[in-house]
């Protein structure tokens, strides 16, 4: 049972949601700063895994964020028409060319994507080797278990059988479990169906900075002055957030 429920009454697939996002985002600087701290992450981190070869770069997902200002020569796409947002892309069928794609970044996308399959099937035909998707999804420890069970509004289904969902819209449907699913409960079922997709890096990170931000959509829990500092320990002692970590970013490589 959810005990808290911020979607009720909103339709967050329609065009004027991700405007009030974009807008939550860039006026609340606790949670702007978490962002562009996790955007310069997910580039670095691109930047040392995997091949670069003067390919496409993609972000999934785009809405209401501000990636671009961290990454100029990225393509921003979301899978409805937002403005400001380069291309209508529907993670499933990318509109490119095989072998094409240096990276694919995505935060908080992959657990929205109806049939999972079909976009690793796409990461295998357009991304050249040595290329690969940089992740950013909830995570699966503790403290994330019972956030994104009891709190979270949407799903967080562990147990289901199939990696795939119906899906009723790219933002109402969800299971936030999909990458606990991929990579540690069929961790080896996604091994043996993907020889070639290695995960390079996988770390926990988030967690009581993000929840005092109040998320998109509610108002911060702490003062200001708080932040930086809650953000100086998740970075220094940053092995608690297997503990208390509300997301994990990883990287996934194709390989030769």
């Amino acid at each position: 049972m959810k005990l808290l429920n911020m979607y009720e009454g909103k339709d967050f697939d329609s065009p004027e949601m991700a405007k009030l996002a974009k807008r939550n985002l860039q006026s609340k600087k606790c949670l702007h700063d978490n962002y562009y701290d996790m955007y310069v992450k997910m580039v670095n981190l691109a930047d040392k895994y995997l091949t670069k070869s003067n390919g496409i770069k993609l972000e999934l997902g785009s809405g209401g964020g501000f990636f671009k200002s961290v990454c100029a020569d990225v393509v921003t796409s979301d899978v409805t028409d937002i403005n400001g947002v380069d291309m209508v892309i529907d993670a499933q069928h990318l509109p490119f060319d095989d072998n094409s794609v240096d990276v694919i970044y995505a935060a908080h996308v992959l657990h929205h994507i109806p049939d999972v399959n079909k976009f690793l099937d796409e990461v295998m035909r357009t991304c050249k080797v040595g290329g690969g998707c940089v992740l950013v999804e909830p995570y699966w420890g503790i403290m994330a278990q019972l956030f994104f069970k009891y709190l979270h509004p949407e799903d967080y289904d562990t147990k289901v059988v199939d990696w795939s969902f119906k899906s009723v819209g790219a933002m109402a449907s969800a299971n936030q479990a999909l990458s606990y699913i991929l990579l540690k409960r069929d961790r080896k079922v996604f091994e043996n169906k993907y020889p070639k997709l290695k995960i390079m890096y996988d770390r926990p990170f988030n967690g009581i900075r993000y929840i005092a931000t109040g998320g998109i959509w509610l108002k911060p829990y702490l003062p200001e002055f708080i932040f930086p500092i809650l953000a100086w320990f998740e970075n220094t002692f940053w092995p608690l957030m297997y503990i208390f970590g509300l997301h994990h970013i990883f990287i996934i490589k194709k390989v030769d």
